[in-house]
């Protein structure tokens, strides 16, 4: 499902399927029919190695997948053509994905493991693109994190991680102070609440400042109470988000200001030429008041930057009130 266009759209799942394998399946088809790039899995397969406390141990068992449920997502979600972002959460998950890194397009380094150097030292022998979730973090701690990986390709994921985020909270600006400072890529994770249409113009935002990956939560229904719920979307939505961006990164355009494209040079051949005020005899040399900038129907060879250039310089060829100047007349340049 990937698109030609230079930005990515991730559909995040979480543990919105509550562990319920089919309906991650469900969430995976969402996210085909929705027009994702790729599809999130926040993978925990040893509680223990996440948790300290036994309550929360025993709590999150009910939502978790076995290794062999897991390698069946993995191989669903690459025969329907996504991409797919692993997040691993412990060690044990951490060499399962590994062992799976064929099937991997990317993992990512969740903000609450920034510093787990274990989960580190399994995925960055990998090769594969590091997603590094940068929500809350300075940038010392990013630059120290971004080089334990540095074989590998690196992509910020901004995003404040509340649910829902308000507005004021998502400080898009700092994509374009990461761009800036640390040369990655950077992407944006958006959290805000699902009642609203607030994220397509937060997208929109996110690119217009250098994003390059918009993740959001993906759910079957939008709205139903489950985990995460508040800032998860569904397929109409994220068929929309790719709309707007499309339209977005078609009106941002590709930034070279060196290159005019064809409309921006067909409007600078209507500015005025540089033509002849009067008409004068082969040999002439012309002075400031001999030449001016009128609009013509013909171009002169000279733009109007030139037209001082041209002061002092010998006419070849006799010339006519009106007439454009061309390379033909004049000698020296």
């Amino acid at each position: 499902m990937s698109s030609n266009l230079d930005f990515k759209i991730i559909a995040e799942t979480a543990f919105s399927h509550e562990g319920d394998y089919n309906y991650l399946l469900s969430q995976i088809d969402a996210a085909v029919t929705g027009n994702a790039d790729y599809v999130k899995f926040q993978v925990l397969l040893d509680p223990a190695g996440y948790f300290s406390s036994k309550i929360a141990i025993n709590d999150s068992k009910k939502h978790l997948f076995s290794e062999e449920e897991w390698q069946k997502v993995f191989d669903y979600s690459k025969d329907k053509g996504l991409g797919i972002i692993a997040l691993p959460l412990e060690n044990r998950s951490a060499n399962f994905c590994a062992q799976n890194s064929e099937l991997i397009d990317k993992y990512e380094i969740h903000s609450v493991c920034f510093f787990d150097y274990e989960i580190a030292e399994i995925l960055k022998i990998t090769d594969n693109d590091i997603l590094l979730g940068v929500g809350g973090r300075h940038p010392k701690e990013i630059s120290d994190v971004a080089h334990q990986f540095a074989g590998n390709r690196i992509i910020l994921m901004t995003g404040f991680q509340a649910f829902p985020t308000e507005l004021e909270y998502a400080e898009l600006g700092k994509i374009k102070q990461y761009k800036d400072l640390f040369r990655y890529e950077v992407g944006y994770a958006d959290h805000s609440t699902f009642e609203d249409d607030s994220y397509l113009q937060l997208n929109e935002a996110a690119l217009f400042c250098g994003a390059t990956f918009f993740e959001k939560h993906i759910v079957v229904e939008k709205g139903r109470k489950r985990i995460d719920y508040e800032s998860a979307v569904s397929v109409k939505e994220f068929i929309k988000m790719r709309e707007r961006l499309e339209v977005a990164e078609k009106v941002m355009g590709k930034g070279n200001v060196f290159n005019l494209n064809s409309k921006e040079q067909k409007y600078r051949e209507r500015e005025k030429a540089v033509v002849y005020k009067s008409n004068f005899k082969c040999g002439h040399i012309l002075t400031k008041t001999d030449i001016c900038l009128r609009v013509a129907t013909e171009k002169s060879d000279f733009s109007q930057c030139d037209y001082r250039k041209l002061i002092g310089e010998e006419i070849r060829s006799d010339v006519e009130f009106g007439e454009p100047v061309k390379f033909k007349h004049i000698g020296g340049l």
